[in-house]
């Protein structure tokens, strides 16, 4: 077949329109990439922004005194909560502080004024009225700190003198539990008031 001289022009004609409409295509797909990476970028951002803020979370908590390793803490003497001893005072400005046992809790009510709540019932777990609870005071039961001798570097035996959770304080709902506990590990069962006093005379603020 032989091409005449207005041949190249139908050529031209014919093929322009395929070379535009791959022109859309491709400008279609480099579109489409671009919202895919675009969409990629945004979900990356959200994930580093999440992290980030977890991040900062778990630091704000423990940084405050609120979780250590995962545990709550006493919001008093930063030492881990004991579910058994866990007692709480109200703060003058009406927030709820956990201690990790009465004798702190006591302490920082009389240091700050506030007042008591509630208690736990070592016996069981169960929170009670604190002034209506049975304290024993004195015994060998001690979860706050260890109250056994220690040997230094150079062979010298260090005891335990103070600490602001000694002596023991632990808190029952029944009388006869309080007894038994007391057959078991020693101490006086003392009331509220008397706890309070106990706590005052030793940091030296008596009340009476």
């Amino acid at each position: 077949m032989f091409l005449s001289v207005e041949d190249p022009i139908i050529f031209i004609v014919e093929v322009q329109p395929l070379i535009m409409g791959h022109r859309r295509v491709v400008a279609k797909r480099m579109r489409n990439q671009w919202v895919w990476l675009a969409q990629k970028r945004d979900f990356s951002i959200f994930v580093a922004l999440s992290a980030l803020g977890i991040g900062l979370m778990a630091f704000y908590l423990v940084s405050s005194g609120r979780i250590a390793g995962g545990e709550p803490v006493c919001s008093i003497c930063k030492r881990p909560l004991h579910q058994a001893q866990v007692f709480i005072v109200v703060s003058q400005n009406g927030r709820e502080r956990c201690a990790c046992c009465p004798r702190c809790g006591l302490r920082f009510m009389i240091e700050s004024g506030a007042k008591p709540s509630q208690a736990t019932d070592f016996s069981t777990g169960g929170l009670i009225a604190a002034q209506m609870a049975y304290y024993l005071e004195g015994s060998d039961i001690m979860q706050c700190c260890s109250t056994t001798t220690l040997r230094s570097d150079s062979g010298m035996i260090c005891e335990m003198h103070y600490d602001r959770c000694m002596p023991s304080l632990v808190t029952f709902v029944r009388a006869d539990d309080t007894s038994d506990y007391q057959q078991k590990h020693g101490g006086r069962v003392i009331d509220l008031a008397a706890a309070t006093r106990s706590v005052a005379q030793q940091i030296g603020r008596n009340r009476g």
